[in-house]
């Protein structure tokens, strides 16, 4: 996809035979630190996330969001999705 990079990991417990699926997004549309010269990517990335986070089996379980630095653009990433949740409720 444009913009971002959609993987899973499946993580397997041997003790109890369980495997969970993870859903890693990677945005590859931002790459400096600057802001990217469109927002479409970010906002279509985002949107991802929400659609994705909707769709599992217990929604009001929290979304990881981390960066290189732990800063700068995942908090700007959650930024944008509390907005556009925002928007969507009112």
């Amino acid at each position: 996809m444009a913009g971002y990079r959609e993987r899973v990991v499946n993580i397997y417990r041997g003790s109890s035979k369980q495997t969970r699926a993870v859903m890693h997004l990677t945005l590859t549309g931002w790459q400096g630190p600057d802001l990217p010269a469109s927002p479409v990517q970010l906002l279509d990335a985002a949107k991802h996330v929400m659609e994705l986070h909707a769709q599992q089996r217990s929604p009001t379980k929290p979304v990881l969001v981390h960066c290189k630095d732990g800063g700068s653009k995942s908090g700007t990433t959650c930024a944008l999705v509390a907005a556009i949740s925002n928007l969507q409720v009112t």
